[in-house]
């Protein structure tokens, strides 16, 4: 058969799939664009959180500034593991809707991974950098309401458990690069019981986090920018 080529260009952390369908020959070349001219706006002012904690009672802040969590005075914050869910109205023109018009939205800093909804319906995941995508198709004139979940890893909750006294038995400490075991369960864990410690929140058997371990950045930095593009069609 013939020599097909296909040319893949990846960023760190991205993957992909290239299928063949060799029982239906005679695909479609992609359309593409090349940006005439391009306008960046910041999206400012707060945003409504609402915070889903694995592990923990949901509660929501209103009119938020973007912020690493780590570097929260809220304990809540600071330790938070789970999914974070920003909401924001924003204001579309006509004119940014046209024809040959593309808007990008940019999330600027995130730590992990996002899940975006904009007007309800689905606009993707994101999990690795530049946090950037094509919500052209999404928006509409007028008020449009984009929600941006975070969902970050566990280690800062982990390490907010360690700033309380544990309610089971460390074994041998080996250090920070191997760890410490639980010695064994604890009675109220195989009984049934309630825990007696309300403050800690995961039960490990294994852990490398200690009081003082540095907490990992958490939750969306931003700055959060709209791309509106001028394109044209080259391809």
């Amino acid at each position: 058969g013939s020599l097909c080529t296909v040319e893949l260009s990846l960023a760190p952390g991205q993957s992909g799939f290239v299928v063949f369908n060799h029982d239906k020959p005679g695909y479609r070349k992609a359309i593409v664009t090349d940006v005439v001219s391009s306008t960046v706006k910041e999206i400012e002012g707060g945003w409504d959180i609402s915070f889903r904690p694995k592990l923990d009672a949901e509660f929501t802040m209103a009119d938020q500034p973007l912020e690493d969590f780590s570097a929260s005075s809220d304990d809540r914050i600071r330790y938070f593991a789970g999914t974070a869910v920003y909401t924001k109205d924003i204001e579309i023109s006509p004119e940014d809707l046209g024809r040959s018009r593309k808007v990008t939205l940019d999330l600027g800093i995130l730590n992990d991974i996002v899940d975006i909804t904009v007007n309800g319906k689905d606009a993707g995941v994101l999990w690795y950098p530049p946090y950037t995508t094509d919500i052209t198709g999404f928006l509409k004139r007028g008020t449009n309401r984009l929600q941006i979940s975070v969902t970050n890893n566990w280690t800062n909750r982990l390490i907010g458990d360690e700033q309380y006294e544990a309610d089971f038995e460390w074994g041998r400490d080996r250090g920070a690069s191997m760890g410490r075991a639980m010695k064994g369960f604890p009675e109220w864990f195989l009984k049934g019981e309630d825990r007696p410690s309300k403050d800690r929140k995961g039960f490990i058997i294994w852990s490398y986090f200690r009081k003082d371990t540095p907490l990992e950045p958490a939750g969306l930095v931003g700055p959060v920018r709209l791309d509106f593009q001028e394109v044209t069609e080259i391809r």
